[in-house]
């Protein structure tokens, strides 16, 4: 009987040695787990930023059970250039898909960053530094490679700027052959900035500038083939001011095929802003009565192998105010040879105008200027045209008998403008290039030599 008892006595012992190793093994087990589960994600983190960026750190603690892992001496490069360094990192809530960081808590302290994308570590003179504390929520979704950042809040060192939001979405991050994002979309929403103070309720009353309050979004895509690069849909709210300020498209054409292009483009189209009324001394709005700037732009320059001339243009469509173009054929400058040495120095008088034609229509703009500068003079507006009139007979013809017959046709149709106040073309043909140094020396000293010399000729309609 006895036997018996120590028999089932030694059973029970060794059912419950044989749980206790199970459970040792299974909690080491999954701790082995779970923190190769989290070393492993943040090493794909880290990778995933390959080979523009390198995320580095000293060291790294995991508490597995807890879920969380803490980086120290953090150090985020791009090309060998230390952009962003944090003294420690700390990450909670993580969760895991697959090896892929899907989603975690993250608190940042002592962060240094360069929005300028200047040497952070060095200290070099193009990195603007920036240094605090910061805390946010992040998820990604690798299905579609986009990133999610919630209830952002940073914080300065010197308590002198925050900037927080509710949320920030970076949506189907594409990247192209060569490793650089060729496509996204971004927005923020709810975003708060405060250049004073930490406080984000601050208000003016008690001497920190309240805070702005904005959401923007906007789209971004890349063509390393075509060399093209593109802003679409850009739009910053301003709730709390009702105010808003926006453009269809920014566009680059020609960029990245060749260290100095041969064609090149730049435009933004149907850009619409408010005008703040400290602008230009508030003039704009409240003399002008402009409340908005509503523009098209573009700037634009070929290469012509053959002849050598690099064909430039220059446009501006202001509906509301003005519309001007300038073309201008520029000679002197072998953009081929420069772009075999980009290092080579270009003298300012080696640049030559060899043609143009600029061309002005004005819509309000010039009109309302004639008349406030008529008003600051105490003067009716016809007798204010009649004494810039004769400020250009002055300037153009001041001997009328030795007057060249091409800058006295010119004098009077800019002085006819004065009236008309349509469109204007100004045709350059000069008998030879002349040195853009000359041009400008001319506008300050001689006018009616420089026409005679540019061979100007105006049309007013």
């Amino acid at each position: 009987m006895t036997l018996n008892k120590n028999t089932e006595q030694m059973k029970k012992i060794g059912y419950a040695a044989v749980g206790v190793i199970a459970v040792v093994v299974i909690f080491f087990g999954l701790q082995s787990y779970l923190e190769s589960k989290y070393r492993n994600a943040v090493a794909t983190l880290a990778q995933s930023l390959q080979p523009n960026y390198t995320l580095a750190y000293g060291n790294m603690t995991i508490s597995p059970f807890s879920g969380k892992v803490d980086l120290y001496q953090v150090t985020l490069k791009r090309e060998n250039v230390t952009i962003a360094s944090a003294e420690e990192i700390n990450l909670h809530k993580i969760d895991t898909s697959g090896d892929q960081l899907s989603s975690a808590a993250a608190s940042i302290k002592s962060m240094k960053f360069s929005p300028t994308g200047g040497d952070v570590a060095s200290g070099s003179s193009s990195a603007i530094l920036v240094t605090g504390n910061s805390d946010f929520e992040y998820s990604h979704d690798p299905k579609t490679n986009s990133y999610d950042v919630k209830n952002f809040l940073f914080s300065s060192a010197e308590q002198k700027m925050s900037v927080q939001w509710a949320d920030a979405k970076l949506d189907k991050m594409v990247f192209g052959a060569d490793n650089k994002p060729q496509s996204f979309s971004f927005s923020v929403e709810d975003a708060v900035a405060n250049t004073h103070s930490a406080d984000i309720t601050a208000k003016s009353s008690d001497g920190n500038q309240k805070p702005t309050r904005f959401s923007t979004s906007f789209s971004f895509e890349r063509s390393a083939d075509a060399g093209t690069l593109g802003i679409k849909n850009f739009n910053l709210k301003l709730p709390e001011s009702n105010e808003f300020a926006s453009f269809d498209a920014l566009n680059l054409l020609g960029v990245g095929k060749e260290s100095v292009p041969m064609n090149f483009a730049a435009e933004i189209k149907n850009l619409n802003v408010p005008i703040a009324s400290e602008m230009l001394g508030g003039g704009l709005s409240a003399d002008y009565g402009y409340t908005r700037i509503k523009a098209d732009a573009r700037f634009a320059y070929d290469y012509a192998a053959d002849t050598k001339l690099i064909k430039t243009t220059l446009a501006f469509n202001l509906p509301e105010m003005f519309k001007l173009g300038l073309n201008m054929d520029l000679s002197g400058v072998d953009l081929q040879q420069f772009a075999s040495d980009p290092k080579a120095s270009v003298s300012y008088d080696s640049l030559k105008i060899s043609s143009g034609e600029l061309n002005f229509s004005d819509l309000s703009f010039f009109k309302k200027s004639m008349e406030l500068a008529a008003k600051a003079q105490n003067l009716p507006l016809n007798e204010y045209t009649t004494k810039l009139a004769a400020n250009i007979d002055a300037e153009l013809t001041p001997d009328p008998k030795t007057a060249d017959p091409a800058t006295v046709d010119a004098a009077g149709k800019l002085k006819n403008y004065l009236n008309t106040m349509g469109s204007l073309t100004m045709t350059m043909k000069p008998q030879e290039p002349v040195a853009l140094s000359q041009f400008v020396l001319g506008l300050i000293i001689d006018r009616s030599k420089l026409l005679k010399i540019m061979g100007v000729t105006v049309t007013v309609s």
